[in-house]
């Protein structure tokens, strides 16, 4: 059970990973033709959060799989390190989203502590006492109180995005909203994670219908 739990996670992490760059790829080509600025925020944001998730999604995967095999003060010190970066890749891919989608609508052309549970995970491992999903959780996530603001933030954009959609009623930005939607109900899956594992495979795959509707959102832009 644990051994696919690993396995789904870091896989689901580097899947997300590689549509957040192809829909990065995408806006920065389209971007180099109309020279638009919500599409150079677009590709920055998800260049950003597609190479956190990749780098995370191996890291995480190499060091868990390999954790037996490691001291348990670098097995630490590097999950909690990649959790981090990764915390501050989605954070900046946020931020630059809500430069490009939280202003005004306007006329456009078409649970327990992660380091109390890292120490748990750590000294049972040492002990071959069996881990629960929960303590890889704790170690592979950034803090609760991280994943909260990124949460707020989140909801702020969902409620700008959704006003707009319900202003303007076209498909466009009923993706965005549906995008932004589906990210902030991942972001909860994430947060409430700590305490129930199945959530935290439920937020990847939100996570990914999430990003699949944004390249959907690029694509179609470009055809139009």
């Amino acid at each position: 059970m644990l051994a696919w739990f690993l396995l789904f996670s870091t896989s689901m992490e580097v899947l997300e990973g590689a549509v957040a760059l192809l829909t990065a790829y995408h806006a920065l080509k389209f971007y180099r033709l109309v020279r638009e600025d919500k599409l150079l925020k677009l590709f920055l944001a998800f260049l950003s959060m597609g190479l956190g998730l990749v780098v995370h999604g191996i890291t995480a995967g190499g060091v868990l799989i390999s954790l037996a095999r490691l001291r348990p003060a670098l097995a630490f010190l590097t999950l909690r390190g990649s959790s981090y970066a990764l915390f501050a890749c989605e954070a900046a891919g946020y931020v630059l989203l809500s430069l490009a989608y939280a202003r005004p609508p306007r006329e456009e052309g078409g649970a327990e502590g992660p380091g109390g549970s890292a120490a748990f995970l750590l000294a049972t491992a040492a002990a071959a006492r069996p881990i629960r999903p929960e303590h890889l959780v704790a170690l592979m996530r950034p803090p609760p109180v991280l994943e909260g603001i990124a949460l707020a933030l989140l909801i702020y954009l969902s409620a700008r995005t959704t006003s707009n959609f319900l202003s303007r009623k076209e498909v466009n930005p009923f993706l965005v909203c549906f995008s932004f939607l589906f990210l902030t109900a991942a972001r909860a899956c994430f947060l409430l994670s700590f305490a129930l594992a199945a959530l935290y495979i439920t937020g990847h795959v939100i996570q990914l219908l999430a990003f699949l509707s944004f390249l959907l959102l690029v694509l179609r832009v470009m055809r139009s």
